[in-house]
Protein backbone atom coordinates (compact mmCIF):
# COMPACT_ATOMS: atom_id res chain seq x y z
CA UNK A 1 0.00 0.00 0.00
CA UNK A 2 2.97 2.29 0.93
CA UNK A 3 4.74 1.91 -2.39
CA UNK A 4 1.26 2.52 -4.79
CA UNK A 5 0.67 5.76 -2.24
CA UNK A 6 4.54 6.71 -3.05
CA UNK A 7 4.07 5.99 -7.01
CA UNK A 8 0.65 7.63 -6.60
CA UNK A 9 2.63 10.92 -5.83
CA UNK A 10 3.51 14.05 -8.45
CA UNK A 11 7.34 14.23 -8.34
CA UNK A 12 7.71 17.47 -6.38
CA UNK A 13 5.25 16.42 -3.44
CA UNK A 14 7.65 13.05 -3.52
CA UNK A 15 10.86 14.95 -2.84
CA UNK A 16 8.68 17.02 -0.32
CA UNK A 17 7.75 14.63 1.95
CA UNK A 18 11.01 12.78 1.29
CA UNK A 19 13.44 15.97 2.25
CA UNK A 20 10.76 16.80 5.36
CA UNK A 21 11.27 12.92 6.53
CA UNK A 22 14.93 13.52 6.90
CA UNK A 23 14.26 16.31 8.47
CA UNK A 24 12.60 15.57 11.16
CA UNK A 25 13.87 11.65 11.45
CA UNK A 26 18.04 12.84 11.35
CA UNK A 27 17.83 16.48 12.47
CA UNK A 28 21.65 15.97 12.44
CA UNK A 29 22.44 14.51 9.42
CA UNK A 30 20.06 17.13 7.67
CA UNK A 31 22.44 20.09 9.03
CA UNK A 32 25.48 18.77 8.09
CA UNK A 33 23.93 18.34 4.42
CA UNK A 34 22.64 22.27 4.56
CA UNK A 35 26.46 23.17 5.40
CA UNK A 36 28.00 20.66 2.36
CA UNK A 37 25.60 22.74 0.51
CA UNK A 38 26.59 26.38 1.22
CA UNK A 39 30.62 25.75 1.88
CA UNK A 40 32.08 28.01 -0.81
CA UNK A 41 35.63 25.85 -0.19
CA UNK A 42 37.44 25.30 -3.58
CA UNK A 43 40.03 22.40 -1.94
CA UNK A 44 37.30 19.58 -0.66
CA UNK A 45 33.57 18.83 -1.01
CA UNK A 46 31.00 21.35 -1.25
CA UNK A 47 27.67 21.76 -3.43
CA UNK A 48 27.97 25.11 -3.56
CA UNK A 49 28.75 25.01 -7.39
CA UNK A 50 25.87 22.82 -8.19
CA UNK A 51 24.09 26.24 -6.42
CA UNK A 52 25.54 28.43 -8.88
CA UNK A 53 25.55 26.12 -12.04
CA UNK A 54 22.14 25.14 -11.38
CA UNK A 55 23.75 21.40 -11.88
CA UNK A 56 24.16 18.16 -9.85
CA UNK A 57 26.83 16.07 -11.20
CA UNK A 58 26.22 12.61 -9.73
CA UNK A 59 29.81 11.16 -9.33
CA UNK A 60 30.35 7.33 -9.61
CA UNK A 61 33.34 6.00 -8.53
CA UNK A 62 35.86 5.48 -11.21
CA UNK A 63 34.19 6.77 -14.04
CA UNK A 64 36.64 10.01 -14.50
CA UNK A 65 34.24 11.64 -12.05
CA UNK A 66 37.28 13.41 -9.98
CA UNK A 67 38.41 14.44 -13.56
CA UNK A 68 35.19 16.14 -14.53
CA UNK A 69 34.59 17.48 -11.11
CA UNK A 70 37.79 19.30 -10.68
CA UNK A 71 37.43 20.78 -14.43
CA UNK A 72 33.89 21.76 -14.30
CA UNK A 73 33.56 22.53 -10.64
CA UNK A 74 36.84 23.74 -9.05
CA UNK A 75 36.30 20.65 -6.12
CA UNK A 76 35.23 17.28 -5.91
CA UNK A 77 31.32 19.31 -5.04
CA UNK A 78 29.14 16.08 -3.76
CA UNK A 79 31.57 13.50 -3.98
CA UNK A 80 30.16 9.85 -4.18
CA UNK A 81 26.52 10.74 -3.44
CA UNK A 82 23.91 9.14 -5.52
CA UNK A 83 20.74 10.63 -6.93
CA UNK A 84 18.46 9.55 -3.79
CA UNK A 85 21.15 11.42 -1.49
CA UNK A 86 20.96 15.17 -3.37
CA UNK A 87 16.67 15.12 -2.57
CA UNK A 88 17.94 15.90 0.80
CA UNK A 89 20.30 18.36 0.15
CA UNK A 90 18.52 20.53 -2.34
CA UNK A 91 14.86 21.51 -1.96
CA UNK A 92 12.19 19.82 -4.89
CA UNK A 93 12.05 22.54 -6.93
CA UNK A 94 15.79 23.09 -7.33
CA UNK A 95 16.40 19.67 -8.35
CA UNK A 96 13.87 19.22 -10.42
CA UNK A 97 14.97 22.36 -12.54
CA UNK A 98 19.05 21.31 -12.17
CA UNK A 99 20.65 19.94 -15.35
CA UNK A 100 21.47 16.27 -13.74
CA UNK A 101 24.00 14.34 -15.01
CA UNK A 102 26.14 11.42 -14.95
CA UNK A 103 29.27 9.83 -16.35
CA UNK A 104 29.04 5.44 -16.34
CA UNK A 105 31.77 2.55 -17.46
CA UNK A 106 32.12 -0.18 -18.83
CA UNK A 107 31.55 -2.64 -15.46
CA UNK A 108 34.31 -5.13 -16.66
CA UNK A 109 36.82 -2.16 -17.14
CA UNK A 110 35.85 -0.39 -14.07
CA UNK A 111 36.05 -3.02 -11.69
CA UNK A 112 39.98 -3.35 -13.14
CA UNK A 113 39.83 0.77 -12.03
CA UNK A 114 38.66 0.25 -8.46
CA UNK A 115 40.72 -2.98 -7.64
CA UNK A 116 44.05 -1.32 -8.65
CA UNK A 117 43.24 2.29 -7.36
CA UNK A 118 42.71 0.33 -3.66
CA UNK A 119 45.45 -1.68 -3.94
CA UNK A 120 47.57 1.05 -4.57
CA UNK A 121 45.99 2.90 -1.22
CA UNK A 122 43.44 4.41 -2.93
CA UNK A 123 42.86 8.72 -2.09
CA UNK A 124 42.44 8.74 1.92
CA UNK A 125 43.91 6.87 4.48
CA UNK A 126 40.40 4.81 5.02
CA UNK A 127 40.81 4.05 1.32
CA UNK A 128 43.99 2.62 2.39
CA UNK A 129 42.88 0.70 5.49
CA UNK A 130 39.89 -0.99 4.12
CA UNK A 131 42.13 -2.06 0.89
CA UNK A 132 44.48 -3.40 3.54
CA UNK A 133 41.69 -5.31 5.42
CA UNK A 134 39.52 -6.59 2.27
CA UNK A 135 41.96 -6.80 -0.12
CA UNK A 136 45.36 -7.67 1.32
CA UNK A 137 45.17 -12.11 0.55
CA UNK A 138 44.43 -11.09 -2.79
CA UNK A 139 48.12 -10.74 -4.98
CA UNK A 140 45.98 -10.76 -8.19
CA UNK A 141 42.71 -9.33 -9.72
CA UNK A 142 41.97 -12.73 -10.96
CA UNK A 143 42.04 -14.26 -7.02
CA UNK A 144 40.14 -11.33 -6.14
CA UNK A 145 37.49 -11.73 -8.40
CA UNK A 146 37.18 -15.33 -7.60
CA UNK A 147 37.38 -15.29 -4.35
CA UNK A 148 35.77 -12.05 -3.05
CA UNK A 149 33.69 -10.70 -5.94
CA UNK A 150 29.64 -11.26 -5.18
CA UNK A 151 26.82 -9.68 -5.01
CA UNK A 152 26.63 -9.38 -1.19
CA UNK A 153 30.64 -8.02 -0.98
CA UNK A 154 30.13 -5.13 -3.42
CA UNK A 155 28.20 -3.51 -1.18
CA UNK A 156 30.52 -3.07 1.57
CA UNK A 157 32.86 -0.32 -0.35
CA UNK A 158 31.49 2.48 -2.19
CA UNK A 159 34.33 1.97 -5.55
CA UNK A 160 32.35 -1.75 -5.90
CA UNK A 161 28.72 -0.44 -5.34
CA UNK A 162 27.00 -0.94 -9.04
CA UNK A 163 26.26 2.09 -11.47
CA UNK A 164 22.46 1.64 -10.69
CA UNK A 165 22.66 2.90 -7.01
CA UNK A 166 24.40 5.97 -7.81
CA UNK A 167 22.19 7.07 -11.42
CA UNK A 168 18.46 5.45 -10.34
CA UNK A 169 15.65 6.88 -8.01
CA UNK A 170 14.37 4.43 -5.84
CA UNK A 171 10.79 5.48 -6.74
CA UNK A 172 11.49 6.79 -10.45
CA UNK A 173 10.66 9.85 -9.67
CA UNK A 174 13.61 11.89 -10.02
CA UNK A 175 15.39 11.15 -13.63
CA UNK A 176 19.13 12.40 -15.05
CA UNK A 177 18.90 14.64 -18.12
CA UNK A 178 22.06 13.32 -19.35
CA UNK A 179 24.17 10.00 -19.16
CA UNK A 180 27.60 9.95 -20.52
CA UNK A 181 30.11 7.37 -21.43
CA UNK A 182 33.74 7.25 -20.18
CA UNK A 183 34.21 5.34 -23.37
CA UNK A 184 32.79 8.51 -25.33
CA UNK A 185 34.13 11.22 -22.72
CA UNK A 186 35.82 14.03 -24.62
CA UNK A 187 32.87 14.45 -26.56
CA UNK A 188 30.20 13.83 -23.59
CA UNK A 189 32.54 16.36 -21.61
CA UNK A 190 32.23 18.91 -24.23
CA UNK A 191 28.01 18.86 -24.64
CA UNK A 192 28.38 19.03 -20.75
CA UNK A 193 30.02 22.01 -20.57
CA UNK A 194 27.98 23.33 -23.57
CA UNK A 195 25.10 22.54 -21.66
CA UNK A 196 26.59 24.91 -18.63
CA UNK A 197 27.80 27.06 -20.93
CA UNK A 198 31.79 26.86 -19.16
CA UNK A 199 34.63 26.89 -21.79
CA UNK A 200 36.99 24.46 -19.63
CA UNK A 201 39.48 21.53 -20.41
CA UNK A 202 38.84 18.17 -19.01
CA UNK A 203 41.66 17.36 -16.46
CA UNK A 204 43.66 14.23 -15.69
CA UNK A 205 43.26 13.26 -12.28
CA UNK A 206 43.77 9.54 -10.29
CA UNK A 207 44.54 8.45 -13.98
CA UNK A 208 46.02 4.66 -14.05
CA UNK A 209 48.40 3.18 -16.26
CA UNK A 210 47.26 -0.54 -16.30
CA UNK A 211 47.31 -2.42 -19.16
CA UNK A 212 44.26 -2.87 -20.88
CA UNK A 213 41.29 -4.18 -19.00
CA UNK A 214 40.25 -7.41 -21.27
CA UNK A 215 43.70 -8.92 -20.12
CA UNK A 216 42.88 -9.21 -16.76
CA UNK A 217 39.75 -11.83 -17.75
CA UNK A 218 39.38 -15.78 -18.59
CA UNK A 219 35.89 -16.84 -19.45
CA UNK A 220 35.64 -17.85 -15.96
CA UNK A 221 35.90 -14.26 -14.55
CA UNK A 222 34.24 -12.30 -17.33
CA UNK A 223 30.91 -14.82 -16.60
CA UNK A 224 31.46 -13.66 -12.88
CA UNK A 225 31.43 -10.04 -13.68
CA UNK A 226 28.82 -10.06 -15.89
CA UNK A 227 26.58 -12.16 -12.88
CA UNK A 228 27.33 -9.66 -10.45
CA UNK A 229 26.84 -6.30 -12.41
CA UNK A 230 24.04 -7.94 -14.42
CA UNK A 231 21.65 -4.65 -14.01
CA UNK A 232 24.13 -2.57 -14.68
CA UNK A 233 25.21 -4.39 -17.81
CA UNK A 234 21.86 -4.53 -19.11
CA UNK A 235 21.12 -0.71 -18.33
CA UNK A 236 23.86 0.45 -20.03
CA UNK A 237 23.60 -1.61 -23.01
CA UNK A 238 27.54 -2.78 -22.48
CA UNK A 239 29.01 -5.59 -23.57
CA UNK A 240 32.62 -7.34 -22.35
CA UNK A 241 34.74 -6.17 -25.06
CA UNK A 242 32.77 -2.32 -25.47
CA UNK A 243 31.44 -3.47 -29.21
CA UNK A 244 28.55 -1.90 -28.46
CA UNK A 245 29.12 1.59 -27.59
CA UNK A 246 28.10 3.30 -31.14
CA UNK A 247 24.43 1.81 -30.59
CA UNK A 248 24.94 2.92 -26.86
CA UNK A 249 25.74 6.33 -28.05
CA UNK A 250 22.89 5.95 -31.16
CA UNK A 251 20.25 4.79 -28.43
CA UNK A 252 20.48 8.06 -25.71
CA UNK A 253 19.19 11.38 -26.69
CA UNK A 254 20.45 14.60 -25.26
CA UNK A 255 16.95 16.07 -25.44
CA UNK A 256 14.96 13.36 -23.43
CA UNK A 257 14.61 12.88 -19.32
CA UNK A 258 15.42 9.29 -18.48
CA UNK A 259 16.33 6.90 -15.63
CA UNK A 260 17.23 3.89 -17.46
CA UNK A 261 18.46 3.55 -21.00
Amino acid sequence: MKNILIKALPPKQYLELKRLHCRVTKPGEFSRLQEKREDVTNSSYSCRPFVESKSIFIHVPKCAGSSISRSLYGNLAGGHIPIDGYTTIFKPEEILSYFKFAFVRNPWDRLVSAYHFLKDGGLTSRDAKWARQELGDFDSFDKFVHNWLNEENIWKYYHFQPQSYYICNHHDKLNLNFIGFFENIDEDFDYVTNKLNKRCDLKKINTSSQKNYQDYYDDITEQIVADVYAEDIEMLGYDFANSNIKNQLKMRSHKLEYNRL
